[in-house]
């Protein structure tokens, strides 16, 4: 079996989490940068829905783990 492309529940999960983060930080780069208030506004928009999936994610690995205990 080719256990390169097999990747643990683990890994998969800490994927998804630095996926997620990396849109906030980009997100929050952007407000920085742009000059355009309603640009501005729709970063915004997509950064509050980024980090509530980031505390959505956090809750739904934190009662996975209740399961298991």
């Amino acid at each position: 079996m080719d256990t390169k492309n097999n990747k643990s529940i683990v890994d998969i999960f800490i994927d998804k989490y630095h996926e997620i983060e990396k849109s906030i930080s980009l997100l929050e780069k952007l407000i920085q940068l742009t000059n355009d208030k309603k640009q501005e506004q729709e970063y915004y928009q997509e950064l509050v829905e980024e980090k509530r999936k980031l505390e959505d994610f956090k809750q739904g690995v934190i009662s996975l783990a209740k399961t298991f205990s």
